[in-house]
This record gives C-alpha cells, sequence and structure tokens, in this order.
C-alpha cells in the first residue's frame, strides 16, 4: 500500500505537528470510542492530538448538548470553510472580563465629561455607546435603567451602576460607578476654586449663559430620544404629558407619579390594552 503522504512530505509534516502542538497541550488524551473519557492506557495529557478526531468529538458532544455552547476542549472551534482548520479559543469571541472592564471605565469617564446639566444631557451619547455601539443593553432596558434612578435615593445616575452589573457583575459596577463620578468630581472641585477667583471676571457672565443654553439643548435632546423608545403608544402618551404637566405646575415629589406610572403601566398590561 501506498503512504499517505510522500516522502519529501514528512519534514513540512513534522513542522505542522509541532506548531499544533500548543493548541492541545493539556487536554485530555480522548478515546473516540470511549466517548469522551480518558484513555486508559494513556492517562497523562496529550502532546499531540489529531485534529479531525477532535472535530468528531467536538462535533459529536454538541449533537449531545443539543447544539449548544461546549465547553472544555470542545470549545475549540474549527472552521470548515477553509482547506485548514482554525482553532479558535472561546475568550477571543465572547470577550476577556478584564478589556470589557477598561472599555466601561473608558465609556463612562467620557460620558461624564458631557454631563453639563445633569446626567440628562449625556442620555443620547449613553444610548449611542452601551446599545449601538458596545450593545451591553437593548433600549427598553436602558429606559427601565433610567427609571430605576429616578426612583431611587441618591443621584439618578446612579443608574450606571445597573448597567456595569450587566456587563461584568460586582466588578463591572464599581468601575462604571467610580469612572462616571470620579471625573467630573474632581473637575468640578478644582473648577469652582479657580471660578471662585474669577469672580471678578468680565466675561464669566457670559460664559454662565453660553453654558446654560448649551445644558438645556442637551437636556432636551435626551429627552426627545427617550421619548421616542418609552412613548410606544397613546397611553403612555398620555401618561407622559399628565406628569410633565403635574411637575411643571406643582412641587410634588417625582418619586410619587414614577410610582402611580408604573401601576398604570402594569394595569394596562394586564388588561393587553398596550
Amino acid at each position: 500500500m501506498h503512504s499517505r503522504r510522500q516522502p519529501d512530505d514528512r519534514g513540512r509534516a513534522a513542522l505542522r505537528g509541532w506548531r499544533r502542538r500548543p493548541l492541545v497541550e493539556g487536554l485530555p488524551a480522548w478515546d473516540r470510542r470511549g466517548r469522551g473519557r480518558p484513555h486508559p492506557g494513556r492517562p497523562g495529557p496529550a502532546r499531540r492530538q489529531d485534529p479531525e478526531d477532535l472535530r468528531r468529538l467536538c462535533v459529536r458532544g454538541g449533537h449531545r448538548r443539543g447544539g449548544g455552547l461546549l465547553q472544555g476542549p470542545c470549545a475549540l472551534r474549527v472552521d470548515r470553510g477553509r482547506d485548514r482548520r482554525h482553532l479558535v479559543a472561546p475568550a477571543a469571541r465572547q470577550g476577556h472580563p478584564v478589556k470589557q472592564l477598561w472599555d466601561l471605565a473608558g465609556v463612562f469617564a467620557y460620558l461624564s465629561l458631557l454631563t453639563i446639566g445633569g446626567g440628562m444631557a449625556a442620555f443620547p451619547e449613553m444610548k449611542e455607546l452601551t446599545v449601538d455601539t458596545y450593545h451591553w443593553v437593548t433600549f427598553p432596558e436602558l429606559l427601565h435603567f433610567y427609571s430605576l434612578g429616578q426612583l431611587a435615593p441618591g443621584p439618578n445616575m446612579m443608574m450606571v451602576a445597573s448597567i456595569g452589573v450587566t456587563v461584568a457583575h460586582i466588578p463591572g459596577a464599581l468601575v462604571a460607578l467610580v469612572a462616571f463620578f470620579l471625573p467630573t468630581g474632581l473637575l468640578t472641585f478644582f473648577v469652582g476654586r479657580l471660578w471662585t477667583h474669577l469672580a471678578t471676571w468680565r466675561w464669566r457672565p457670559a460664559i454662565q449663559t453660553g453654558l446654560g443654553s448649551v445644558a438645556v439643548g442637551l437636556v432636551l435632546a435626551g429627552a426627545i430620544i427617550m421619548g421616542r423608545g418609552a412613548i410606544t403608544h397613546v397611553f403612555f402618551g398620555v401618561i407622559a404629558l399628565g406628569v410633565f404637566l403635574l411637575l411643571w405646575r406643582t412641587k410634588i415629589n417625582p418619586a410619587y407619579p414614577i410610582v402611580a406610572s408604573g401601576l398604570i403601566g402594569m394595569a394596562l398590561h394586564y388588561f393587553n390594552i398596550a
């Protein structure tokens, strides 16, 4: 019988085997007939594993698991669309936790610099980054987090902790809170001291007027973007208008309209009205 490889191909075959070794280093010596159990005669780590055997084992394990995400060595993905098989680690697809924390820190540190006039001023950019760019949350989830931040005691932008928990659990919440509040806190401290020394500066009133106009524009843009996602039915529009008039004409605590609106929304959902 003819050999599967020509003699002049042995050097390249050995080189390919040597290059493949780090990809399967430390994997157990799987037995094809043992349905994933280690071979009795080879209890140690597998120094060389045939990619074809590994692919068959992963496909068989994936079928047994209902086609979900594979675990262990079967989490390595085999690309059948090319001539060569590429084994990709799951971390390359799911994102490393440390990188997610750095992304949270960068995004919320940047958003903290946009909160001129309040947290609502940063809402348009927050929606763009957290929903459209990084896909951390959906737009309805972002609206729910903001509503809970309005209802909870303390600053309403504590809701950034909810986004951090969704992305990276408790460490993500801590990183989001520190990144969002620390830059603006330091900036307010130093600029406030400088602003006091510039009390007699003639340009100070003009700067204050300009910043006030910018703050109104940013808050209005955030309210419009939030309204597009929240007001999806005529009943929700009536609720929004009623709360607006109530807060505009009276000095009622905003927590009461928020709780009442939530109860009305539950009733509308229960009776399939909206």
